[in-house]
């Protein structure tokens, strides 16, 4: 493969990342509003004896479960969309000579797979762990209004910022890759 197609490959990576550190945000964001909208369910989970271990477990399992839940649904759009271009470079005479190989393969698929475990601990870890510290009798006097506090505020206003500082990061590199690519 030639160095246009390491580069080319590397970038691709990179903006992958990114586009998961975005959509991790953005997740971890929606789980913790879900868990002050659960704050009364949790608490009262603790006050009946739960532990903070098993409940941060229940949460967490929650997250990875809908991480692969959202894998199980990405990996055949990636195939297609992974068959779609290589139609689309059969086409074009001067990428044809080279015929780089763009295929998932085993590895490929549980690097993904590894990743996405990875993704769904992070981003459920925080809400579950916030969730876990509740104060018990502010959250049960509350009567499910959600007793959120300072720190989840700031929490998810931060969550915010970086989705979006991450947002424009990518909308830049993505535009600046497409104009190197049709130089």
């Amino acid at each position: 493969i030639g160095p246009f197609f390491r580069v080319a490959g590397t970038a691709f990576a990179a903006l992958a990342v990114l586009l998961l550190l975005i959509t991790s945000a953005n997740v971890t964001n929606l789980l913790m509003a879900r868990a002050a909208s659960r704050e009364r369910e949790v608490s009262l989970r603790a006050a009946l004896g739960a532990g903070r271990g098993r409940l941060v477990r229940q949460l967490l399992t929650e997250s990875v479960v809908l991480a692969l839940l959202a894998s199980a649904v990405a990996m055949p759009i990636a195939i297609l969309a992974l068959r779609s271009f290589e139609r689309g470079m059969a086409g074009s005479t001067q990428i044809a000579t080279l015929r780089p190989d763009f295929s998932l393969d085993s590895r490929l698929l549980g690097i993904a797979l590894l990743l996405t475990l990875a993704a769904g601990i992070v981003s459920g870890l925080a809400p579950a762990l916030m969730a876990a510290r509740a104060d018990l009798n502010l959250a049960l006097k509350a009567g499910g209004r959600g007793a959120s506090g300072e720190l989840r505020a700031w929490f998810r206003s931060m969550l915010v910022v970086g989705q979006v500082a991450l947002s424009l990061m990518l909308l830049v590199s993505g535009g600046l890759f497409v104009r190197s690519l049709d130089r």
